[in-house]
């Protein structure tokens, strides 16, 4: 978490990237105690997350883009939440998550799922967001933003010289996940 960018580097998104993702303590973090108990009372029922997790290190004045998560799992989400944990301390300045308030209740999330980065958007997005309110904060380790996958969100850029680590899982009811992406979920009951 000490690692200091090269100049001219990058950072990565290391989704998948099994020799983190499939760690003993990530599993134990991703999958731990304290997101079954969270997401077992949530749903009241046992949880089920993607096998596949998502790291991201952002390098200097990096970001992820507005987006939601909706068009990228629509087709298996049934109740669907990100949750999204920092790996560090971050201000805003070294590029924390970013929610637009409210987002996940506009209209347009029907709409089919292209290639193209507005296609993460919700048809409508450019007219809704014009009285959008964004909201970030700086976060610790062990923070947690759970957060509907129809939410719009983003990071702010990554300003420092320090990369800035995150992970991110999905979550739904394992009673919601068909018999076709069984394979690639993971039930975890209490």
């Amino acid at each position: 978490l000490e690692a200091k960018i090269k100049e001219g580097a990058n950072g990565a998104l290391l989704t998948g990237y099994s020799p983190i993702t499939k760690h003993d303590d990530v599993v134990a973090l991703l999958e731990g105690e304290e997101l079954r108990t969270f997401f077992t009372k949530l749903y009241d029922s046992t949880p089920a997350t993607f096998s596949n997790k998502w790291v991201r290190v952002h390098g200097t004045d990096e970001c992820t883009d507005e987006h939601t998560d909706y068009f990228r799992f629509k087709s298996s989400a049934r109740n669907m939440y990100t949750c999204w944990l920092p790996l560090g301390s971050y201000t805003p300045l070294e590029g924390t998550l970013a929610v637009c308030c409210g987002s996940h209740k506009w209209a347009g999330y029907n709409a089919a799922y292209g290639t193209e980065v507005k296609d993460e958007l919700p048809k409508g997005y450019e007219q809704s967001s014009k009285n959008a309110v964004w909201r970030s904060r700086s976060f610790q380790p062990g923070d947690a933003v759970i957060f509907d996958i129809r939410l719009v969100h983003c990071s702010t850029a990554n300003t420092t010289k320090n990369f800035r680590m995150s992970m991110d899982t999905r979550w739904q009811p394992w009673e919601n996940v068909g018999a076709d992406m069984s394979s690639c979920f993971v039930a975890l009951p209490e």
